[in-house]
């Protein structure tokens, strides 16, 4: 990569790729079980030592966890990332499953809770805070305040808008996804659809603006 852009309490900073080199090495080696480098194998050798480095000392948070929630969850334990924050206050429902690949096992289980499993049936010493509360809770957005990046994939405007203002007071890159199905009235025929993903990086248009 040509380099990265650090948003924190201290400011904005710039790596370039030669000092992101040092996040490589022996600092790698002694982060990194041997079970990992091997399951990592082929990200390693596409992202580097430095780039896997990032990524898996990285904390994202997830917030929603239905199909798009889901679908990061399963990307991001692929990419290498150890560390996260899941937060759903919701159970998982019998049509749920539709888009979710958990199982009938997991209906009336905790959705932040099926997730941490599955992330710790490969990464058994993965950091996973599971928060069954609704974004806008206290024990949420504390959470929230420690972590580098943020995915929002909530169902409603009220706890997206309640997650960017969060993710703006403390300079938090946020990643905002969201699909719905339109239906006509009175039958169930689709009227529309669609998909957003909106980057909010701190300093940069809100989701309102967007």
């Amino acid at each position: 990569f040509i380099g990265i852009t650090v948003v924190g309490e201290s400011g904005v900073r710039d790596i370039n790729h030669s000092q992101a080199n040092r996040f490589g090495g022996s600092d790698f080696d002694s982060q990194m079980a041997e079970g990992d480098i091997e399951r990592l194998n082929r990200n390693i050798n596409w992202l580097g030592k430095a780039g896997q480095s990032i990524l898996t000392r990285t904390r994202v948070a997830i917030c929603g966890l239905g199909g798009l929630g889901t679908e990061m969850v399963l990307n991001l334990r692929g990419l290498g990332v150890r560390r996260y924050t899941l937060i759903d206050m919701d159970r998982v429902e019998k049509t749920n499953l539709n888009r979710l690949p958990w199982g009938l096992r997991s209906i009336g289980q905790y959705k932040a809770e099926v997730a941490r499993s599955f992330i710790h049936s490969a990464v058994p010493d993965a950091e996973v805070e599971a928060i069954t509360e609704p974004v806008e809770h206290e024990r949420s957005r504390t959470a929230l305040n420690t972590v580098d990046f943020i995915v929002a994939a909530v169902d409603d405007d009220n706890a997206r808008l309640n997650v960017q203002v969060l993710a703006a007071r403390h300079m938090i890159p946020l990643l905002d996804l969201g699909a719905g199905i339109s239906l006509k009235s009175g039958n169930r025929e689709a009227e529309r659809m669609g998909g957003q993903a909106r980057l909010y990086v701190p300093d940069s248009a809100c989701l309102l603006c967007q």
